[in-house]
């Protein structure tokens, strides 16, 4: 459940239903969306939706205001068992699944036909060995100025096992370079600080 353009937009059985409130104050069902086996997780971020799929992975869908209709951006093909997703970007989706594994995909505006285009592909994968049940936007602590690592966009992250942890993206300038201080540390036989 959550909130689309000020309307309430939930995923039920195998469906994805927007309603709004009426001058009356009753919901009124807008649109809906379905061909899910069982669609349980529901991100906004503005006129986009993704879906978090009980066994079929993940879907980003757009939501047509003048039209009153959702459409298919992109879906992840792939048969998972999903435990949570977040948006990262617009093209851009994180997804947890039941073999305790993070994974996100993307949307290939580069591909050469209209079906690769609409499909979210494997952009990374990574075993956490926890499962997670949810994700959420934010941080432990407020931001400080004085931060020395300059983390975007921080999703935290909760498991079954009660793990909290947090997902960062750093830039790609200081990745480079703490990468490549992990390498030279390596191949000089050194220890890396810990």
């Amino acid at each position: 459940m959550d909130v689309l353009n000020g309307k309430l937009i939930v995923a039920i059985n195998s469906s994805v239903r927007l309603f709004e409130w009426t001058a009356e104050k009753e919901l009124r069902l807008e649109c809906s969306h379905f061909n899910y086996i069982t669609a349980l997780f529901i991100k906004v971020k503005g006129d986009q939706v993704l879906v978090g799929d009980l066994m079929r992975s993940m879907t980003i869908l757009n939501y047509k205001a003048v039209e009153s209709t959702f459409e298919e951006v992109a879906k992840d093909y792939r048969g998972m068992w999903m435990s949570a997703v977040e948006f990262i970007d617009a093209e851009t989706a994180l997804g947890a699944e039941a073999g305790h594994n993070l994974f996100t995909c993307e949307i290939d505006r580069g591909a050469d036909n209209a079906d690769e285009k609409r499909r979210l592909a494997e952009a990374g994968m990574f075993y956490l060995g926890e499962m997670v049940n949810v994700f959420q936007r934010g941080s432990l602590v407020s931001s400080h100025v004085d931060n020395p690592l300059p983390i975007e966009k921080p999703i935290l992250y909760g498991t079954v096992d009660g793990t909290i942890g947090l997902i960062v993206q750093l830039p790609e300038k200081y990745f480079r370079s703490v990468w490549i201080s992990l390498l030279k540390g390596r191949c000089d036989d050194k220890p890396v600080a810990r």
